[in-house]
């Protein structure tokens, strides 16, 4: 299954790494673009139901193990579509 992020995604998905490299946790910053990868190609695409379902926006959520970031994705036979990333500390109400 492909992994795509839509733009809002890649967007926050970016601030938190750009946070990092801003701290000077360069070696972080890498890690972590590198755990999110292998995560969502190694296996949320090829389990994506393990996240838990939220009927009333017609998502899925899932926590990525050994961070603080959440994601919002859907997905279809073909491609698993990353809808918003944040940190687990930042207000997910104002995500759509």
């Amino acid at each position: 299954m492909k992994v795509v992020f839509a733009a809002r995604a890649r967007i926050n998905f970016d601030k938190q790494i750009d946070y990092l490299i801003e701290e000077g946790a360069i070696r972080a910053a890498r890690a972590l673009r590198t755990r999110v990868r292998i995560f969502l190609t190694n296996f949320l695409a090829v389990y994506p139901r393990t996240g838990a379902y939220i009927a009333e926006r017609d998502l899925w959520e899932t926590h990525i193990p050994r961070t603080r970031l959440v994601i919002w994705y859907r997905f279809t036979a073909d491609v698993l579509v990353v809808i918003d990333v944040w940190h687990s500390s930042q207000d997910r109400q104002s995500t759509p």
